[in-house]
């Protein structure tokens, strides 16, 4: 599932799809020593509202809607673990002001 990307992404807020099974979502930023809040399933679709990269952890980093938390987009070795998509979140993971489509 997951592969090494050479191109970079223009990694920002939006719906992405998980591609690595058991993704962590963890309460702090940086993904050492924050508590996991959860594990998404690769196929899964979440909405990104931050991005940050995390220099001293080198690794590119999301701040996703639900479940609340934080995820990794893209590793130091270049493993990416979720890809921008243009399908939407499930009904039941969108907020009531997301509009897609437009």
């Amino acid at each position: 599932m997951c592969q090494r990307h050479t191109v970079e992404e223009d990694d920002g807020p939006g719906c992405y799809a998980v591609i690595h099974d058991k993704l962590e979502v963890n309460k702090a930023r940086s993904s050492s020593g924050g508590d996991i809040v959860g594990k998404l399933a690769a196929g899964g679709t979440v909405n990104v509202i931050e991005v940050s990269r995390v220099p001293e952890q080198q690794k590119v980093r999301a701040h996703i809607e639900a479940p609340a938390g934080w995820i990794t987009l893209l590793d130091a070795s270049g493993i990416r673990y979720a890809v921008r998509s243009k399908r939407p979140p499930p009904r039941s993971e969108r907020s009531a002001c997301t509009v897609w489509g437009r």
